[in-house]
This record gives structure tokens, C-alpha cells and sequence, in this order.
């Protein structure tokens, strides 16, 4: 599958405004009183957050890329706690498969929040402003997981992370897992593009490039 497909999913389970209006909506607009609802707010606000994610990208991927090479072996990270930190990002709730926590993450020379949360194995749901990250190995698990069963939905995954953690499930949750695959996706194509570039110039390839490489072409 194809990172374009793949983008379809979580589009699909994102947008769920995109579709057109249905029958009783057309009614309800001759309605006395009915104001109907403007989406060109929201589209622009989809907008704005695209760019942003894309002004972020290419710092992104090099986070992305260091996190491959800290890969302790089971999808987290080793952090080095002595190292000096720039800064921090305070009551952030980071989901993986297996935890569900509160904590506050340390920055070290980081421009973007993202980077801070690469750093530490994760990825936001918002470019500047993230509440919730959710792990890049539950990430590239859910996508290993919709390559084999393309049935089983970005909204199923969210209820599976909810039963893990004894949490109500509740229909945001699908949007931030859907933003934050979606950029998960985006980086795992630019690494890609790296990879493919690399050996034309000539270059060292670090070991973590043919690691990452390995990882999201195996399908």
C-alpha cells in the first residue's frame, strides 16, 4: 500500500464534514430559524493546520530520524536524563499501546513542540499546541495492522486504546489519532525520499536510514 492510500484512511476517518449534504439537511434549510453551518471555517482552519505541519516537516524527520537511532528495541527511545534541556512541554498525556500518562517532557535545542515529542517516541495531534501525543509504535503498529486488515478502521483502533486504559471512548479521539498518523505518514514518505536520494550523491548512509527504509517498504 502506498503512502497515498494509506492517507485516505485517516482522511476518511478525520473528515467526516467532507461528505455532501444529505437529503433532511437540504430540507432543513427552508426551515424558519435554521442557520446552516459554514464549513469554510473549518476547511480553512484544515487548511492552516496542514501548513503548519509541513513548515515543520523537514525538522520532523530529522527528530524522527534520531529517535530510529536512540531505538532502544522496543519502539521507546533511551533518553539521556542528564543531558542540559532548553525547555519543556508540561502536562502532556502521551497514549501508547501498552501506558496511558500525565508527565511533563524535557527539550533539548528544539525549535518545534513535535521535535520534543519525537524525541521521546511520540507525535501530537496539534503543530504548535499539543494536549495528547500518541507513541510512534502504536502508530506504526496500527499501520502494519491496516496493511493486513484494511477493515479495521483508525475509530477501531482508537476503542482498542480505549479498553486498554479503561477510558470512554469519545469520537475526538479519532480525529487527533487520524492528525497524528497523518503526519506520522508524511514522515515515514519524506524518510523514504531520503533514503532513495542519498545513494545518488554519493553520501554515507548512517545505519538507522537502512533501518527505516526496511521498516516501511516491507509491504
Amino acid at each position: 500500500m502506498s503512502v497515498g492510500q494509506e492517507n485516505c484512511v485517516s482522511d476518511d476517518e478525520s473528515d467526516t464534514d467532507s461528505e455532501g449534504p444529505s437529503d433532511l439537511s437540504k430540507n432543513m434549510q427552508y426551515l424558519p430559524g435554521y442557520r446552516s453551518r459554514d464549513t469554510r471555517d473549518r476547511s480553512d482552519r484544515v487548511e492552516l493546520r496542514t501548513k503548519d505541519w509541513m513548515a515543520q516537516l523537514p525538522r520532523l524527520v530529522d527528530a524522527y530520524l534520531d529517535y530510529r537511532a536512540r531505538d532502544s528495541g522496543d519502539g521507546l527511545p533511551d533518553v539521556d536524563s542528564q543531558r542540559e534541556h532548553a525547555g519543556s512541554i508540561e502536562n502532556i498525556e502521551l497514549v501508547d499501546m501498552f501506558s496511558r500518562r500525565t508527565t511533563t517532557l524535557f527539550s533539548y535545542n528544539h525549535i518545534h513542540p513535535n521535535e520534543t515529542l519525537i524525541y521521546h517516541g511520540y507525535i501530537g495531534c496539534s503543530p504548535h499546541y499539543p494536549s495528547v501525543g500518541f507513541s510512534i509504535r502504536t502508530l506504526s503498529a496500527f499501520r502494519q495492522i491496516h496493511q493486513t486488515c484494511p477493515q479495521f478502521s483508525i475509530q477501531a483502533q482508537c476503542k482498542t486504546l480505549c479498553h486498554l486504559h479503561n477510558v470512554t471512548f469519545r469520537p475526538y479521539l479519532t480525529t487527533q489519532f487520524s492528525i497524528a498518523f497523518d503526519v506520522y505518514l508524511k514522515i515515514m514518505h519524506q524518510v523514504d525520499e531520503r533514503c532513495r536520494q542519498v545513494p545518488m550523491t554519493g553520501q554515507h548512509i548512517p545505519a538507522d536510514y537502512h533501518h527505516t527504509v526496511s521498516d516501511s517498504e516491507q509491504h
